[in-house]
């Protein structure tokens, strides 16, 4: 599959709020494939397999800029409003920025133009797509078949040595289960949240186009 663009990016997990940098591709079905790599991969290499994808094509619902959603994510000190975007999907809300405001811009303008539902919103407003673009992500979306082959290296528990309290196996599932419940239910409420605020907007966007008819 052709590759549109690709380049290093960083996304907010979902579970654990940490940051982490990926090598991002996306190609021309419309996927964004994000990878776990430390360096640039060669020219022509093959990928390994990809550790998650978004289906921009099918399931991409709007992406919004740093400028727009200043409030909605805890971004770190290197990332700027001009470096940062958000992609919304029907299942998930992605943050992430790049190194530089040439680089987000790019990424930004390709997911917009292989975006259907991007797309549709455009042409209602009378915008013709930028195709000169570029975007990040991570999802398991059925529409996008998995791109690379081969695995990855498992990571082992480590030994030591030293004195502590064991805590029963039971308490410390269900403590990390309680945990990752919380995790869950807030990304689920800004992934609410940011859904209502686009909802207004498309509203705001029809009102003045009925507006601007009756004129």
């Amino acid at each position: 599959m052709a590759v549109v663009m690709q380049g290093f990016g960083c996304k907010r997990g979902q579970a654990v709020k940490s940051w982490k940098n990926r090598w991002l591709s996306l190609t021309g079905d419309g996927c964004l494939r994000y990878y776990k790599l430390r360096t640039r991969p060669k020219p022509g290499a093959s990928l390994p397999k990809p550790n998650g994808q978004i289906d921009i094509r099918n399931d991409c619902m709007q992406v919004l800029t740093g400028k727009e959603c200043l409030k909605q994510c805890d971004w770190p000190a290197e990332a700027t409003p001009d470096t940062s975007f958000v992609v919304i999907t029907s299942q998930r809300t992605y943050f992430i920025y790049t190194e530089g405001t040439a680089e987000c811009e790019s990424w930004v303008a390709h997911i917009k133009s292989m975006s259907l539902a991007c797309a549709r919103s455009a042409s209602i407003r009378g915008i013709r797509p930028d195709m000169s673009g570029v975007i990040i992500a991570k999802s398991t979306s059925s529409h996008c078949p998995a791109a690379g082959g081969g695995g990855g290296r498992g990571v082992g528990a480590g030994s030591g040595s030293g004195l502590g309290t064991t805590v029963p196996r039971a308490a410390a599932e269900k403590t990390e289960a309680k945990a990752g419940a919380n995790h869950h239910d807030s990304a689920q409420s800004q992934h609410v949240l940011l859904q209502q605020q686009l909802l207004q907007m498309q509203q705001l966007r029809l009102a003045e186009q009925q507006q601007q008819q009756q004129q």
